[in-house]
């Protein structure tokens, strides 16, 4: 099986997506609790929000977000038996990496 279609099996694993959607919770709880003067913090703050208000939604999103940005590493999850080689603190990191990008910070498109 391709790289893709191993991600893409990884990234409709129910038990990683409620994983995702716990710990982009508590992304956006560290979001909404860093200082004001951080960098985009408003943008950011914004989304964080929004995640807290419709978080499967935004888990969602964030789960194929994390997987598309760490394509070889899920593939290889789940090629090797699902999500459960990855840390808490390692799919937190996975998600903060994206956090921006999700918020729309980055230059490309916002996903929200």
């Amino acid at each position: 099986m391709s790289n893709t279609s191993d991600a893409f099996l990884l990234a409709n694993t129910v038990d990683f997506q409620k994983r995702v959607r716990l710990l982009l919770a508590n992304v956006a709880a560290d979001v909404l609790a860093e200082s004001g003067s951080t960098s985009s913090h408003d943008t950011r703050a914004a989304y964080a929000r929004t995640v807290i208000a419709d978080l499967a939604r935004q888990a969602e999103r964030a789960t194929l977000v994390v997987v598309a940005r760490n394509l070889a590493a899920a593939a290889a999850a789940q090629q090797g038996g699902g999500h459960e080689g990855f840390s808490d603190a390692v799919v937190k990191s996975a998600i903060a990496s994206v956090f921006n990008t999700l918020a729309g910070v980055s230059e490309s498109e916002p996903i929200v």
